[in-house]
């Protein structure tokens, strides 16, 4: 793994982005979705990003860079095309221990920006360490065809009654099961599909009420996974394995069938 993923919540925190052109500009907007307050420095800036600057959606710190200026900031973007400017953000950062972003060139970044499928709350995302952006963007688009637009209701509800489950359902193994069975459901899913949020909510109660009565039994699965490679599992065998609570192996299973 030559990247940690994770995700930062930017929310009212201050990003610094060197350069004001149109690649800067897009960076800027992916900044502005997550809520982060955009500092500018930039010697020439484009007409983008001068309308935001007009509508104060960000704010421009001055013209040049200096070393100190990404003290202020919990990560910096530089989107120049001055490769001396790239590299003295990328050392200011990597010296002041701040993560950084050069813009096309992966050997300066500590950290990178993924392609994203953004079904918020659901987010997912996408990257290839830097070294195919296209192919992360092509995996974006058959993964934004296979999701369903249901996601973001079905997150957004689920949200709203996790602390209400969790206080129902208090055993864990419980409230997996309870929790795969609703997202499972056709008659909530439909309801979700419809944008009848009601007729989801109430579909989620009645299971919910189910649930609680309900006493689990334990299941065991078999799954073959041949010779031990990953590759020859089959779909039925990969899902059991997600679902597991305990798995049991021998020695001639891989380590990559088991990271599953």
């Amino acid at each position: 793994m030559d990247y940690f993923p994770l995700y930062a919540n930017l929310k009212q925190r201050p990003v610094l982005v060197v350069g004001a052109g149109e690649v800067a500009f897009r960076k800027i907007e992916l900044l502005r979705q997550a809520g982060a307050q955009v500092r500018v420095i930039a010697a020439k800036v484009g007409a983008a990003v001068q309308q935001l600057l007009e509508q104060n959606q960000v704010q421009w710190l001055k013209a040049h860079f200096e070393p100190s200026d990404v003290e202020q900031a919990v990560l910096t973007i530089a989107a120049t095309d001055d490769a001396q400017l790239n590299q003295a953000v990328h050392d200011a950062c990597v010296q002041r221990h701040r993560l950084v972003n050069v813009v096309d060139n992966p050997a300066l970044c500590t950290f990178i920006v993924p392609a994203i499928v953004d079904r918020s709350p659901v987010q997912i995302a996408i990257s290839t360490g830097g070294t195919a952006p296209v192919l992360a963007r092509q995996l974006r688009q058959k993964i934004e065809q296979a999701l369903p637009p249901v996601l973001a209701p079905m997150a957004t509800l689920a949200g709203q009654y996790r602390s209400r489950v969790k206080a129902v359902l208090t055993q864990a193994t419980v409230r997996r099961s309870f929790w795969e069975k609703l997202f499972a459901d056709p008659i909530f899913t439909e309801a979700l599909s419809a944008q009848r949020a009601q007729h989801a909510e109430q579909r989620l109660q009645q299971l919910l009420h189910t649930q609680v009565d309900t006493t689990l039994i334990g299941q065991v699965t078999l799954v073959g996974a041949g010779p031990g490679d990953s590759g020859l599992l089959t779909l039925a065998g990969f899902q059991a394995l997600q679902a597991a609570d305990v798995v049991l192996y021998d020695a001639l299973v891989g380590k990559d069938v088991l990271a599953f």
